[in-house]
């Protein structure tokens, strides 16, 4: 790639004063901050060709940047996505059948004075992703229907203000995926204020939320409600994420924190209590068994699949396994997606790096026997050893896709990090 072609702003990310008094205005930080993992990644797929690159990084800087947020070591709320310090999060998604492809995540960066007439963001959430969904041509029909069955009305914002609410709650989030030259959208929302608000749990909001968006939704959402209903106590709905394109091509994304991580409990999710059992579902699980005890660092993992490894790291997110149901209008089967938390398992960076590539050879994908995997690692992450912003590794099946997996990559900021101590990961 030509140099001339891709810039960013020339610029020390500092937050020092400078000779005149003056900071780093928050939008040229973020800006090369992004240029940071973007760029390399970019490059390291091949995807992309030189103009493409650069129109999406003019994208990135002129229009994403501005709504990061003020600067790392000015005042903010706790940042819930990564645990680096940043309110994104990169990500490298690769396909049995399809090109590699890069795509980030950004998190609504509310007030961190809480006294204010927008305590929670939810005003400045609606303004951000409408204005993000505007600069794509977004279709917005779904994204204002759940913004209007999970934001809270004025009186119930007075009612959540009066009871306090934890810092580690995002107001919303949004992402691109980067196709050539086309930008996607899609938008992810929680509950936890307005189940506060409502008296109903965070789940009821939710799913309530999916049920006002089509119709069509519906079979695949009554099997997962259903198999939901029998596993209380266990697992917990987190997070609901949507296309922000035409609703009949559109889909809906259930996140869900399921507290074991045995290997019982992957093959319940999946199968969703034995509901799903076709062929696609049941392909899926067989390779999700061939790289689970790679990812989870553990070989004999399934020799007692009732077995829960103990984690490694308390008190943040990143605990037990996630999963993800995916509906979309007309298809009756649900699609199972797995997340895990790979700093919660495997003992070090150096492992937690290996162990994924090995998971790609399982796989058969091309980038775990080639290198390119390791070339894009050490390109997001350069002179480190250790990745520590390697976060979550996911694994999907479909007909369409193949064996499809995404590398979720948090790039250490140079202020106001939010990293883990290594007395709770073991770098070395």
């Amino acid at each position: 790639m030509a140099s001339s072609v891709i810039t960013m702003p020339s610029i020390t990310v500092v937050n020092k004063s400078a000779a005149n008094g003056s900071k780093i205005p928050a939008r040229l930080y973020w800006s090369k901050y992004i240029g940071r993992g973007i760029v390399p990644l970019f490059e390291k797929t091949g995807t992309y060709t030189e103009e493409q690159q650069a129109s999406h990084l003019k994208f990135l800087s002129d229009v994403v940047a501005p709504d990061l947020g003020p600067l790392p070591t000015d005042p903010h709320p706790q940042y819930t996505m990564p645990y680096v310090g940043a309110p994104l999060e990169f990500s490298l998604n690769l396909s049995s059948t399809g090109k590699a492809k890069a795509r980030m995540t950004f998190e609504v960066v509310g007030p961190a004075d809480k006294t204010g007439p927008d305590p929670f963001g939810e005003d400045l959430s609606r303004e951000i992703l409408r204005r993000q969904a505007r600069a794509v041509g977004a279709n917005t029909q779904w994204l204002e229907s759940v913004i209007d069955s999970t934001f809270l009305t004025p009186e119930e914002t007075q009612v959540v203000r009066a009871q306090g609410v934890p810092p580690f709650v995002p107001s919303s989030m949004w992402a691109y995926d980067f196709d050539g030259s086309k930008r996607s959208m899609k938008a992810y929302f929680a509950s936890f204020r307005k189940a506060m608000a409502t008296g109903k749990s965070g789940t009821e909001v939710l799913l309530d939320a999916i049920r006002c968006l089509d119709d069509g939704l519906k079979p695949g959402l009554d099997l997962y409600t259903e198999y939901l209903n029998e596993r209380k106590g266990k697992m917990n709905v987190v997070l609901l994420g949507i296309d922000c394109i035409d609703p009949k091509d559109a889909r809906v994304k259930i996140y869900t924190n399921v507290k074991a991580n045995s290997w019982e409990s992957v093959v319940d999710f999946w199968t969703l209590g034995g509901r799903l059992n076709d062929e696609t579902t049941l392909k899926g699980l067989e390779i999700v068994r061939s790289i689970f005890p790679i990812l989870m660092d553990e070989p004999d993992i399934l020799k007692d699949e009732t077995w829960c490894k103990p984690e490694r790291i308390k008190g943040i997110p990143f605990n037990g396994l996630q999963f993800s149901v995916e509906l979309a209008p007309g298809r009756a089967l649900p699609e199972i997606k797995l997340y895990v938390p790979m700093c919660q398992y495997n003992r070090n960076t150096q492992v937690l790096q290996k162990n994924v590539e090995a998971a790609l050879k399982k796989m058969n994908h091309e980038w775990g026997h080639n290198g390119k995997y390791m070339d894009a690692m050490k390109a997001v992450f350069p002179g480190e050893d250790d990745f520590r912003g390697i976060g979550f590794i996911t694994f999907s099946y479909s007909k369409k896709k193949g064996a499809y997996t995404t590398s979720y990559l948090m790039l250490p900021t140079e202020h106001g990090e939010q990293e883990l101590s290594d007395s709770t990961f073991e770098y070395n």
